[in-house]
């Protein structure tokens, strides 16, 4: 798999519609799944500590049931440290985009649910035929693979229970815009 360079990250985000640009920013900067991304509610944010609680994810329903929300895959749930720009762009979503439901999701598919799968794919494709999805899918990988080899390090990735968050956030800067262009 080769990894996108930071400008095709820009560009999928570019390209993205307004609210979407803040879903493809948080698989791509933070690592989380699609259903995870999905299943981000407002309380899940601790704006001051930067960090997101990672509860939950989203999965289509069966049954005549629309959505479906469970815990993450392989009970990882977790908290995972968030970049101070995508704060910003986080809190730009609250405020502009709004929050939908009593659970204050911040991304909404049909009737006030959260997005499942296809209605994410539909998003991802409908501007750039597929190219978003697999390049930040790979943005993803690289945030995973950019923690190094450090056994711990992936195990906090992926919420190994009782695993301590890591200091520092340094997975993602490689997709981010120098410091001279923010």
């Amino acid at each position: 798999m080769r990894l996108p360079t930071p400008d095709e990250v820009r560009a999928v985000i570019g390209a993205a519609e307004p609210w979407f640009k803040t879903y493809v920013r948080l698989a791509a900067f933070v690592g989380l799944r699609l259903g995870e991304a999905s299943g981000v509610q407002v309380d899940d944010v601790a704006w001051l500590d930067r960090t997101l609680r990672v509860r939950r994810q989203v999965q289509r329903g069966s049954g005549g049931q629309a959505v479906r929300i469970s815990a993450p895959k392989y009970g990882s749930e977790r908290t995972v440290l968030i970049p101070d720009e995508l704060t910003k762009h986080l809190s730009w979503h609250v405020s502009e985009v709004a929050v939908r439901g009593d659970e204050q999701w911040l991304f909404v598919g049909s009737g006030g649910q959260p997005p499942h799968g296809n209605t994410v794919y539909y998003h991802w494709t409908k501007n750039d035929r597929g190219r978003g999805r697999r390049a930040v899918e790979a943005a993803r990988l690289s945030s995973l693979l950019r923690i190094g080899p450090d056994r711990g390090g992936m195990r906090r990735r992926h919420g190994a229970a009782g695993a301590r968050p890591p200091v520092r956030i340094g997975h993602a800067e490689h997709l981010q815009p120098p410091m001279a262009e923010r």
